[in-house]
């Protein structure tokens, strides 16, 4: 008998989000928090998660509403430090990137060294006290307008 490839009922196709939530460790029934992809969990009990192309944020119990961060561009790679009082991510803005710092309590969102390069993959130090991240330089174009586009 030939051998048939069948879907697995509960796989979500890439690109669409997953719905998550939480239970208490002593039991009980589950929350169900939000539908969104790469959710991370900070140290202080709050979810950051990307959904179209933004970052959002919510109380791990569902208590209260998720927040959209308001950040131009396609904002993804959300890394909470090491006692969650921040969140760095990645700010895509079509030929170069921004590393971007959402201080939790502030409510603020501010960029670290923006320029017309590309940065990516931010990663807290053990401490909390430093951020390290890939920097791929632009180049100038050969075009009227000077445009950048990064070095491949």
């Amino acid at each position: 008998m030939p051998q048939v490839n069948s879907p697995i009922p509960l796989a979500i196709p890439p690109g669409r989000s997953r719905p998550f939530g939480s239970v208490a460790w002593s039991g009980g029934v589950p929350r169900r928090v939000d539908a969104g992809d790469s959710p991370k969990i900070s140290a202080k009990g709050v979810i950051a998660y990307v959904r179209d192309g933004q970052i959002w944020i919510a109380p791990l119990d569902g208590g209260e509403k998720p927040k959209q961060l308001i950040v131009r561009g396609q904002n993804h790679s959300e890394e909470w430090s090491p006692e969650g009082s921040q969140l760095v991510f990645v700010s895509t803005r079509g030929d170069h990137g921004f590393i971007g710092l959402y201080d939790v309590d502030a409510k603020t969102v501010r960029f670290l060294a923006p320029s017309v390069d590309t940065d990516s993959d931010a990663v807290w130090s053990l401490d909390g006290k430093r951020i390290a991240f890939v920097r791929r330089p632009a180049e100038p174009r050969d075009t009227p307008t000077g445009y950048f586009s990064s070095a491949r």
